[in-house]
């Protein structure tokens, strides 16, 4: 089972955020459980909007939230409490027909890698051959358009006939084309790459705007059973942005104290860790404080 803190210290945030890998869920289903109970029951409870984030390999592991079926739990029971719930199934493209009875309503994105766009080198770029092309061009005009203004305002006026100083000003030439003309492109280049990218990130939380990289398709599952999770976010393809699920939460919650409780792999707890600290070293006073908590399970 979970190994932790004796005291239910999740109880003492407002706001939680539970980030999960594998089977490093179910001490957070044991968690939800215990918060819908004391909600229920009119006990003691600080926690009103939790966001689970729960990274998975394959969809094959999603059916372990059916045991948060709260069709029989009060409606103002689930009301009085946001939850938020995003699942990435990293080695699968696309949903099983199947996988709706299991989770029923939710939204799925999917990732389609024919629509992957390649990130630009630091040097010139890759990945694009239309900006390759203008880069090219671009530099080849800047070139010779250099080498005439060099040969009719300093080469013929001065007279200049030594041959390796002749064959230094094309070097020269070269160089500052590649710099002045090609810089430009490549400076155009990575605005329209980030243009492009913000444009495609798709939304996949529809109502709090937590992006997600590169292009998705949207697909959604209707169902009768009244589950928690109606309100769930699969996301297929992709590995959740600690980073962007951090910074969607500040922009949404303000200055607010954060439970942020991980159980996965050791890379998943150092990663989410390592973005805490990098939060709390740039935080301004408007943004929330995010408290790490870690808990180990094991089988």
């Amino acid at each position: 089972g979970p190994y932790g803190h004796e005291s239910p210290y999740y109880l003492t945030y407002k706001h939680l955020v539970l980030v999960a890998g594998g089977i490093g869920i179910s001490p957070f289903l044991a968690i939800l459980s215990d918060i819908i109970h004391r909600l229920k029951e009119g006990k003691p409870c600080m926690p009103q909007n939790v966001v689970i984030v729960w990274a998975i390999k394959k969809s094959d592991e999603l059916p372990l939230l059916s045991m948060l079926n709260m069709g029989s739990a009060d409606p103002v029971v689930l009301d009085a409490l946001n939850l938020e719930i995003q699942i990435y199934v990293t080695r699968e493209s696309e949903p099983k027909s199947e996988e709706g009875k299991v989770l029923g309503a939710v939204t799925s994105c999917t990732y389609d890698p024919s629509l992957k766009r390649s990130a630009m080198s630091s040097l010139v770029g890759t990945g694009d051959n239309m900006w390759v092309g203008i880069y090219v061009i671009t530099s080849t005009i800047g070139f010779v358009t250099l080498l005439g203004l060099l040969d009719i305002f300093y080469i013929n006026p001065k007279g200049i006939d030594i041959w390796w100083y002749k064959g230094f000003l094309l070097v020269l030439s070269m160089v500052a084309s590649v710099i002045i003309f090609g810089g430009a492109v490549a400076a155009l280049w990575h605005l329209w790459e980030l243009r492009m990218l913000a444009t495609e990130k798709y939304d996949c939380n529809s109502k709090h705007s937590n992006r997600l990289p590169d292009k998705v398709t949207v697909r959604e599952q209707k169902d009768s059973s009244e589950f928690l999770l109606s309100s769930s976010i699969i996301c297929y393809g992709f590995r959740p942005d600690i980073k962007e699920t951090f910074k969607t939460l500040s922009d949404r919650w303000g200055a607010v104290d954060v439970g942020v409780l991980v159980c996965g792999p050791r890379s998943l707890r150092s990663s989410v860790a390592k973005e805490i600290r990098s939060h709390s070293l740039r935080r301004r006073h408007i943004s929330p404080i995010f408290h790490f908590n870690s808990l180990s399970f094991d089988l």
